[in-house]
């Protein structure tokens, strides 16, 4: 006779494995679907669907958006309670365009591998060899560029 029982599969101690995480959309980007998130989600939280259309993608590509919009601190919720703009969300639409500076820069020192790049270097000036030794340094691990993070150098 066969023994037809499946076995579950365990997976390995040490939890994921892989890079470190990061957005995969620019923060100028996040801050335009963060704009038509709280426009789409002002009455009520929308489902994944209504999401996808806000963000422009569906499937992966939706995903990873919808995932950069969360690390940024724009949007709240998940695929059974539905997803909605947050509190920071609604007061970059809600201000005026020289009050934005404070909302934006909490934004873009959400993403833990943002803030950990801001601890390293803040005060000082961040010279091309400076900013490959500093990641480095930190054990970060990253299977891709970021295309998400520009730095700007002093001239």
């Amino acid at each position: 006779m066969i023994d037809t029982k499946k076995t579950n599969r365990v997976m390995p101690k040490g939890g994921r494995k892989g890079g470190t995480i990061y957005p995969r959309m620019s923060l100028p980007d996040a801050v335009k679907n963060a704009r038509k998130l709280v426009s789409k989600t002002h009455t009520s939280p929308q489902s994944e669907a209504a999401i996808f259309a806000v963000v422009g993608a569906k499937g992966p590509q939706g995903g990873i958006k919808m995932s950069a919009l969360k690390q940024y601190g724009f949007m709240e919720g998940d695929k059974t309670s539905h997803f909605s703009a947050s509190e920071l969300a609604k007061k970059i639409e809600s201000s005026p365009d020289d009050e934005l500076r404070p909302f934006l820069r909490e934004a873009a020192l959400k993403p833990p591998v943002f803030r950990k790049i801001f601890d390293v270097f803040h005060g000082d000036e961040v010279t091309k060899a400076n900013l490959s030794k500093g990641p480095l340094s930190l054990k970060f691990i990253l299977r891709r560029p970021m295309t998400a993070w520009k730095p700007t150098y002093p001239q």
